[in-house]
């Protein structure tokens, strides 16, 4: 998408064919709408599931029960400071990504890098060094997103990773940043980051893949933690579907246990893997 986005509604479109039309239904809406098209580079579109979003009215209960079908509505709370502009635009995107989670999709807690075409997750707890390992990686690698990934499955049973903003690079002053959030490559492998004195690669079993991707799946303990608040059995849902798409994810693509050193060349194991 190459056209210069309009306030009111912006698109997005993900490789499993999904298709969202973000509308705005009042002017602060519209201004977050804006702010999130430049953020994720997404430009105008007409065609897609709506997504209506709207400034929260005051009683408004924050629902994440979200629908697998028909309009989404999304209520941001008042842009009353900057932390406040960045939490609009999360609510957003966070309610495109639940929705997706009904589908087969994973928001997971993870860098994504690509190489040769190829695109692999490095996956970890905050602190972990995600961020890190990603600065370090040399051409011809090329780093899409330092913290957060979108997996989501195509009809045919193929994986494909979008990059997903970093949304705490806008607290505190911080630097910000643009994502090509529509940009997807064939998910190849995923790597749960540790660190250690030397660089060491060990294939991870498929329950203990299960379990680590269930665990990396960004935001997921926040969003039942409210959920268990205002409706419990959307929660346990919620964790459902975590679980199934971790377990399918885990049948398809290999997962390994990926240590790091603070001087190693890493890359070159993950190399190695993708080769053989």
């Amino acid at each position: 998408m190459n056209h210069k986005p309009e306030t009111k509604s912006v698109g997005l479109a993900l490789a499993n064919g999904h298709r969202w039309v973000i509308r705005a239904a009042d002017e602060e809406a519209g201004d977050c709408i804006k702010r999130l098209a430049q953020v994720m580079q997404l430009g105008v579109a007409e065609e897609g599931r709506e997504v209506l979003v709207a400034l929260r009215p005051k009683h408004q209960v924050r629902l994440y029960d979200v629908p697998s079908e028909g309009t989404l509505q999304c209520w941001l709370p008042p842009n009353l400071n900057a932390v406040m502009g960045m939490i609009q635009m999360t609510e957003v995107a966070r309610t495109i990504a639940l929705s997706d989670l009904n589908h087969g999709s994973l928001l997971i807690h993870g860098a994504l890098a690509e190489y040769h075409g190829s695109g692999v997750v490095m996956a970890g707890r905050g602190g972990i060094g995600k961020s890190t390992a990603s600065s370090r990686l040399p051409e011809p690698w090329h780093s899409l997103s330092d913290d957060t990934t979108l997996v989501v499955r195509d009809g045919s049973g193929q994986y494909w990773a979008h990059p997903w903003p970093t949304w705490s690079r806008f607290n505190d002053g911080g630097p910000g940043g643009t994502w090509a959030v529509e940009h997807a490559v064939p998910l190849r492998a995923v790597f749960f980051l540790d660190r250690s004195s030397s660089d060491r690669l060990e294939p991870v079993g498929a329950m203990q893949a299960v379990a680590l991707i269930v665990q990396s799946e960004t935001d997921l303990a926040y969003h039942m933690s409210c959920l268990k608040v205002h409706d419990p059995d959307a929660a346990r849902a919620l964790f459902g579907e975590g679980l199934r798409a971790a377990k399918a994810l885990a049948r398809v693509v290999p997962a390994f246990s990926l240590e790091l050193s603070p001087d190693g060349r890493f890359w070159e194991l993950i190399e190695e893997v993708l080769s053989s």
